[in-house]
């Protein structure tokens, strides 16, 4: 027969055992309890500052959406100023009903051929006059060569590939293209930073607002990684070339983007046309720092059976200082021409309207 004080001690063991397991158990679920209660109440306080912010937001220049994709637009019928830094003055300009630089266009009228454009500032024009946009220009030189044909710009100054993705779907059946060209600037797979960001948009990847946040904090102020950024937070990074590394999700969220905007016009039995167009801010030399964004968006080109013009061989080797708006650094009214006249020659090829002047 066994020894019953050894028994005793056994079941006590057992009984402690137990009592060890429920209540590292209790604390483990305490503890998961109280993290996720502190994620809701962060992201909860995240979101009551964005209210806020977006309550107190006013400006002549950009409307909210704030519950839409496209985050924001620019207001319809308006006239406007560029505040523009180091230049002699503030340079005006319009919008149409729709919210676009460009003039109003009505019901698409037969046998006129139209041409729409998405871009950022670059198309929109920042720093120049009304008729001096690429697209106006474009447009222009179609009609001084005997051809009537119509190109809309819709720029909106800070969008990227997304919203333009988005914008299109609006556009399309409202204006019926025969065509559309997005024009591709090399911060196009950057969020935006026109407006305030909303949470959901800036930590779209992210499991825990918090836990990123605080692992920014450590990494920056702690550790000295002053450029460091959470690779899943949506944010700007310091330089572009950064948004094309291969473990960036910026280049496959604009990637995907481009995607959905070739399948969106082949559906709707039209050509689509990405203009590559360089940053003006950069020497056009050995050193430009861009050339990987150049070579990727012409790989997805052909990767989506969509036609690309790189803009960059026709400025490769130029000063790019007369190009840019002083003290801006946006294309000025000369590189605008250069680009009308390639986006002129495109249009004509691909929509097959006679020879061009």
């Amino acid at each position: 027969k066994g020894d019953p004080c050894r028994s005793v001690v056994a079941a006590r063991g057992i009984g402690l055992h137990k009592g060890l397991r429920a209540s590292i158990g209790l604390a483990l679920v305490s503890t998961a309890v109280s993290l996720v209660a502190a994620e809701l109440a962060y992201r909860a306080s995240l979101e009551a500052r964005y209210r806020a912010e977006i309550s107190r937001f006013t400006s002549d220049t950009w409307q909210l959406v704030p519950d839409s994709p496209l985050i924001f637009r620019l207001p319809a019928g308006h006239e406007g100023r560029m505040r523009m830094v180091g230049a002699d003055g503030d340079v005006p300009y319009r919008t149409n009903a729709d919210g676009f630089r460009d003039p109003t266009r009505g019901v698409k009228r037969h046998g006129v051929p139209r041409v729409l454009v998405l871009g950022d500032s670059y198309t929109f024009g920042w720093g120049i006059a009304d008729d001096e946009p690429y697209p106006q220009r474009a447009e222009a030189l179609l009609r001084e060569g005997g051809i009537d044909a119509e190109v809309i710009n819709a720029g909106v100054p800070g969008y990227n590939t997304e919203q333009e993705a988005f914008l299109l779907d609006q556009l399309l059946p409202r204006y019926k293209p025969d065509m559309v060209v997005v024009g591709y600037v090399m911060n196009d797979a950057e969020p935006q930073m026109n407006v305030p960001q909303p949470p959901g948009r800036t930590y779209r990847y992210a499991i825990s607002w918090a836990w990123e946040d605080a692992r920014e904090l450590v990494m920056r102020r702690l550790l000295g990684a002053r450029e460091w950024a959470s690779p899943n937070k949506s944010v700007p990074d310091f330089s572009y070339a950064q948004g094309f590394d291969e473990r960036s999700r910026k280049w496959r969220e604009s990637k995907a983007a481009l995607s959905g905007i070739s399948v969106g016009c082949r559906r709707a039995g039209i050509p689509l046309l990405v203009m590559i167009l360089p940053d003006f801010t950069q020497p056009f030399d050995a050193g430009y720092p861009d050339t990987i964004i150049h070579r990727a968006v012409t790989a997805w080109g052909e990767e989506l059976g969509t036609e690309t013009a790189d803009l960059m061989p026709v400025f490769q080797g130029l000063d790019h200082r007369p190009f840019s708006v002083p003290g801006d650094g946006h294309p000025n009214a000369r590189a605008h021409e250069v680009v009308a006249n390639a986006l002129r020659d495109r249009i004509v090829e691909r929509l097959r309207l006679g020879p061009a002047r």
